[in-house]
C-alpha cells in the first residue's frame, strides 16, 4: 500500500487524491487551493473531477463569488470510507515508523 496515497489501492485516479485532501480538512477548497495541494494535476483536471464527485453526491460544491468551494459530503456512504482509509495509512505509518 502507498500510505502517501491511500486511495490509490482503491482508486488509482484523481478522485481519490482529492477525496483524501477532502477527507483530511473539514473545511472548505477552491479548485486553486487543492491544485496547490496537489500540483501534479492540472486545474482542468480537477475541476473536472470535481463535478463528477458533486454530481455522484461525495462533495458539496458552493459558488463564492467567482470561485467554487468544495468541501467533502460527510454525510455520503463514502466518505465514512476516505476517512477510515486515511485513518489506517496513519496508523500503518506510525507503526512503520517504530520498526
Amino acid at each position: 500500500m502507498e500510505l502517501s496515497r491511500p486511495f490509490a489501492t482503491i482508486t488509482a485516479t484523481l478522485d481519490g487524491d482529492i477525496l483524501a485532501v477532502l477527507a483530511r480538512h473539514r473545511v472548505t477548497f477552491t479548485t486553486g487551493q487543492l491544485h496547490r495541494a496537489l500540483p501534479q494535476f492540472s486545474q482542468a483536471g480537477i475541476r473536472k473531477v470535481l463535478r463528477r464527485l458533486t454530481e455522484q453526491g461525495t462533495v458539496h460544491t458552493a459558488r463564492i463569488g467567482s470561485a467554487y468551494a468544495c468541501r467533502l459530503n460527510r454525510d455520503h456512504l463514502a466518505a465514512e470510507t476516505s476517512s477510515r482509509s486515511l485513518g489506517f495509512a496513519r496508523r500503518s505509518s506510525n507503526v512503520s515508523g517504530i520498526a
